[in-house]
């Protein structure tokens, strides 16, 4: 699982987190997860609760200024209308209030310090090891590049977060060449060099040279899930029944909003070395 859907866990409500944590749980004897996204994770953890609140700043003022607005415009004509803003505003206010005290349920629900002990007990052993970037490492991402081979070509253009995704994308080759098995790799990312995109900006699916590499260099495969639709796929070949439809469309809406603003929460950008590389949040085909 990628940076990206453990960074869900935070953001989602306890009825989709209990359900993620469910599946984690039975399943975690095959688990892996590259040292490069557990570090992710630590970093960037302590940014979603603070984005979150700022996004409900916003929306509370925009409601605040709307308000203002209307009543600016209407509160002294006919009665008829003035009677209409005042509804509006009573109405806006019960609005700004209800928003409040969910933040406050919110905020009560996530327990952070429970999340990453949970992490810790399903991951136990089941981590990568920390590697040094090195020279040759440099020379062949950048020939990569050079290539337009994926992945790394969109990462090209952000000088302080180069090497993200290909040092996971190593591990990941790495780890099924050592221990010949398949991979199932679950992500949200939608950067066009992991993925074929329509016209539309939809995901239709990962991209081929990314298939071929892995083949190559490791006899297995790789399959590129979206959170979503593996949580489907489980609830179907692993439990033989239906997935909890709730939780199936917070992930879908969740991957949406990601994919519109193509962005993750604010990320550590400090130098350029392997320890400040950030940002694997990915994904594959549509759910």
């Amino acid at each position: 699982f990628d940076t990206c859907v453990m960074l869900d866990f935070l953001r989602c409500t306890d009825t989709t987190r209990e359900e993620l944590q469910s599946i984690f749980d039975e399943c975690k004897e095959r688990l892996y997860m590259p040292y490069q996204i557990g570090k992710e994770f630590y970093k960037n953890r302590h940014n979603i609760i603070p984005d979150i609140d700022e996004q409900i700043k916003q929306l509370i003022n925009k409601l605040k200024g709307s308000s203002n607005e209307i009543k600016s415009r209407f509160s002294k004509g006919t009665y008829f209308l003035a009677s209409l803003s005042d509804s509006v505003e009573q109405s806006i206010e019960r609005l700004t209030t209800s928003i409040t005290t969910k933040q406050k349920k919110f905020h009560n629900a996530i327990k952070e310090d429970d999340i990453c002990s949970f992490f810790v007990s399903v991951f136990s052993g089941r981590v990568g090891e920390k590697t040094e970037f090195s020279e040759s490492n440099i020379t062949d991402f950048n020939q990569r590049v050079e290539k337009g081979k994926p992945p790394g070509e969109i990462d090209k253009e952000n000088k302080t977060t180069h090497y993200g995704d290909y040092i996971i994308w190593l591990d990941i080759i790495a780890k099924a060449k050592k221990d010949h098995k398949n991979i199932i790799f679950v992500t949200s990312e939608t950067k066009p060099d992991w993925f074929y995109k329509s016209k539309s900006e939809e995901i239709i699916a990962p991209r081929a040279e990314l298939l071929e590499e892995f083949f190559n260099k490791t006899g297995q495969e790789i399959h590129i899930y979206n959170i979503a639709k593996f949580v489907e796929d489980w609830h179907k070949l692993s439990k033989q029944d239906k997935a909890p439809q709730r939780a199936v469309a917070e992930l879908k809406r969740m991957f949406r909003v990601k994919e519109m603003n193509n962005s993750e929460t604010p990320i550590d950008k400090t130098n350029n070395s392997y320890e400040s590389t950030t940002s694997l949040d990915a994904t594959n085909v549509k759910a």
